[in-house]
């Protein structure tokens, strides 16, 4: 009775499968050219093998398939957006690259708003040794009160975020016309940097005690590219313009003035209690 010989181990090396948790490794193909020569092999008179004779021997000594590397895992949310884990590019139209960003540069002054950090000198005069501001030409409207969120932007359809979007301008006006930021904070979720970053600044430089002048209010032009994103967020952007206004960090310090001027905002929402939040935004000036 004749048994199947054992497999080389260059034969089993080439047989078996190797087994990974969810990862599918190609096993490398198998030379075909491993075959006996057309004719006997005799040695040269020399000892030494003729070169043209020599056999097509391939040994199957190719490496092993690659480890597959673990040490990153993409669970679907691990695009940075400032320093909080945001949702991936399909989610935003608004998180590009991650939406991206820290608090507001001189350059991106949140909403038209005073900025967080020093302003440069394209943006920012001031006029002669007193330091005296530049008045602006406009005025903002005094605040009637808090707005209302809107029946209209209750919900989680992509109308409804195009009314939040416009609402949540609505108490960053607010917000900088009283330095009353609990009713922006309660429409943002918790981990929204840029939305604290505001939120800070219009505690300390507002309409209400005096540090913000002008028409410091921004105008919501257009809301777009709205995207459904995970985990149930949605990206977007919106154009927004804001006036000439100026304002102070604090009541001795150089006035900043700052031009008129149109910007996009990029922001993703989060859903919460059956409605819309702000999950983290930037401004791009345009």
């Amino acid at each position: 009775m004749s048994s199947t010989p054992p497999p080389t181990p260059c034969e089993r090396h080439h047989s078996e499968t190797i087994h990974s948790l969810h990862v599918i490794i190609r096993r490398p193909t198998r030379p075909i050219t491993n075959q006996e020569p057309s004719a006997p092999l005799t040695p040269q008179p020399d000892g030494s093998w003729p070169p043209t004779t020599y056999p097509h021997l391939h040994l199957l000594t190719s490496p092993p398939a690659p480890t597959p590397d673990y040490d990153q895992v993409d669970y679907g949310e691990v695009t940075k957006v400032t320093n909080r884990n945001r949702p991936a590019a399909p989610l935003l139209t608004c998180l590009a690259t991650a939406l991206l960003l820290t608090a507001c540069t001189s350059k991106s002054p949140e909403a038209g708003r005073p900025n967080t950090a020093l302003p440069s000198a394209s943006t920012a005069t001031s006029t002669g040794s007193s330091g005296t501001a530049t008045p602006p030409t406009a005025t903002s409207a005094p605040p009637s009160g808090p707005p209302s969120r809107p029946g209209d932007a209750v919900g989680l359809t992509l109308t409804a975020a195009e009314q939040f979007v416009r609402y949540y301008s609505g108490l960053m006006n607010y917000a900088a016309d009283t330095g009353d930021t609990g009713l922006l904070l309660s429409a943002s979720e918790a981990g929204c940097e840029n939305c604290k970053a505001y939120a800070d600044f219009v505690t300390k430089s507002n309409a209400a005690n005096g540090l913000l002048t002008g028409d410091y209010r921004e105008h919501v032009i257009d809301v777009s590219e709205l995207v459904r994103g995970q985990a149930g967020r949605l990206g977007g952007s919106a154009s927004v313009s804001v006036g000439a206004y100026v304002s102070r960090a604090t009541a001795s310090a150089n006035p900043v003035n700052s031009k008129p001027a149109k910007y996009t905002r990029e922001f993703a929402l989060s859903p919460q209690g059956g409605s819309w939040v702000m999950y983290e935004m930037k401004l791009v000036q345009q």
